[in-house]
């Protein structure tokens, strides 16, 4: 394992800056306060298909977290108000989850470069994580349309 220049086993630490989007690099694990200022890259560079990818994935889930958060929220409130009018809401709320799968052509071809090897395996977990966040988002917004309907019958 490679040390700093405090004789500290270095740490292996990720990148997420718009320029160097999951790339790794290692340094002291004292951070701040320490001299050593060791600082080095782990991997090399990106690809710049990936720099203009990564960070607007990272956008885009950040967004959609935040509108969950949200959404949440008016949910909690939501229920709140039936259990305040004295309304059994047990499965009320429970989420079913579909797949839509649809059918290929056998038509395919690459427009873009390939990508730099770190890319390849930063951008499928990006976009798996988006993807369920979308897919609980529309469950979140099925629930709050659910119980929308149940406060107006009923308020």
């Amino acid at each position: 394992m490679a040390r700093c220049l405090c004789n500290k086993p270095c740490v292996l630490r990720c990148s997420w800056t718009p320029r160097n989007p999951g790339r790794r690099f290692l340094t002291c694990p004292r951070i701040g306060g320490t001299e050593c200022n060791l600082f080095d890259w782990f991997d090399p560079p990106m690809c710049a298909r990936s720099t203009e990818i990564i960070p607007r994935l990272l956008m885009s889930r950040n967004v959609l977290e935040e509108s969950m958060n949200e959404l949440r929220a008016a949910n909690r409130r939501l229920k709140i108000w039936l259990v305040l009018l004295g309304y059994e809401i047990l499965g009320l709320f429970s989420l079913v989850s579909g797949c839509n799968m649809g059918t290929e052509c056998n038509f395919f071809d690459w427009f873009d470069p390939p990508m730099c090897a770190r890319s390849t395996e930063i951008i499928p977990g990006l976009l798996m994580s988006r993807n369920v966040l979308e897919e609980s988002m529309n469950e979140l917004r099925a629930a709050n349309r659910r119980l929308k309907i149940w406060l107006d019958r009923y308020y």
